[in-house]
């Protein structure tokens, strides 16, 4: 089930209007704040149900915490880095062959950062479908993806140093090639 499927009450839709937002971008122009901080603050709403109704007003599509586990990060079109430091992830369903066309999501916390999406842009050069979810999921989804690459790194760190047999890769050289 995704995330716009979910209701959302009235007084929830009612909390994120032009209105509100027109209110949040004057109270972040004084406080010097993202917009988008401001906005959660005034919709006094939960990260889910803020950011549905943020999809709604914006007309972005929502994804969830678990909608992002079941997508696979394309790290290879933009950097784990790049994604950590633009707090943006780009995705695709597990389900999708890498080699069928696929419909690649960027998925982004700030719907406001007009800056960071010309530099998502320049980044990806592919085109995707532009959607929400709460930073704090897209800090969580990056925080699993880090702990699984540390893993992997950590088994073949380990498998380099407990092998005796295999020469890690990093230790081949032209001198102990031609020495064979």
């Amino acid at each position: 089930m995704n995330m716009q499927d979910l209701p959302l009450a009235g007084t929830e839709a009612q909390l994120l209007s032009a209105e509100r937002l027109s209110e949040a971008r004057i109270l972040a122009a004084q406080t010097g704040r993202p917009v988008i901080e401001v906005l959660e603050e005034l919709a006094e709403l939960s990260p889910d149900a803020f950011v549905l109704a943020l999809a709604r007003l914006m007309h972005y599509p929502a994804v969830s915490a678990l909608d992002l586990n079941a997508m696979q990060p394309l790290f290879d079109r933009l950097s784990f880095n790049e994604a950590v430091s633009m707090q943006a992830v780009l995705m695709r369903d597990q389900d999708q062959d890498e080699n069928e066309a696929q419909q690649v999501k960027l998925v982004i916390a700030d719907p406001f950062d007009q800056a960071l999406q010309l530099r998502l842009q320049n980044s990806v050069r592919l085109p995707v479908q532009w959607c929400l979810a709460h930073r704090n999921d897209i800090a969580t989804c990056l925080q699993f993806h880090e702990s699984q690459m540390r893993a992997l790194d950590q088994m073949h760190t380990e498998d380099g140093l407990t092998n005796e047999d295999q020469v890690p890769i990093e230790q081949l050289s032209l001198k102990s090639i031609s020495e064979d």
